[in-house]
């Protein structure tokens, strides 16, 4: 199993959470290990080892914790303490289409449309027109 902090760096960061209303069904730390072991590797969320879960709609759980602590800026909160703590180097990159050139092939098939003559074209406009 992927453990990106030990008990003692993740004391640092453990005032930073809030208050559990229930009792947790997956520990915070082993949370934080599986939401950094997905955005290192680029697994789905589905596809969480069970190494970081016990049964299969965990996944879910650790994703839910993830999109509420991102949107409320804790997860920022996180990171930028354990960076200044010299835990963790933020390393982030943004790829956009723009950026890539694809292959040709990328386009898909080149469309095969009809050659049309003049004389064709007149009769169109003659019979839309009437």
């Amino acid at each position: 199993m992927y453990h990106m902090l030990t008990e003692k760096q993740f004391n640092l960061i453990a005032p930073l959470f809030p208050k559990q209303r229930k009792p947790e069904t997956i520990p915070l730390h082993r949370c934080i290990d599986a939401i950094c072991y997905v955005l290192k590797t680029g697994c789905g969320w589905r596809q969480l080892p069970y190494d970081y879960r016990v049964k299969e709609g965990d996944w879910h759980t650790i994703y839910t914790r993830y999109k509420r602590w991102s949107e409320s800026g804790l997860f920022g909160k996180i990171l930028r303490k354990l960076e200044v703590d010299d835990i963790l180097r933020v390393r982030i990159a943004f790829l956009d289409s723009t950026s890539i050139r694809a292959h040709h092939c990328a386009s898909g098939a080149q469309k095969k449309r009809a050659i049309k003559h003049w004389g064709d074209l007149e009769e169109d406009i003659q019979q839309k027109s009437t």
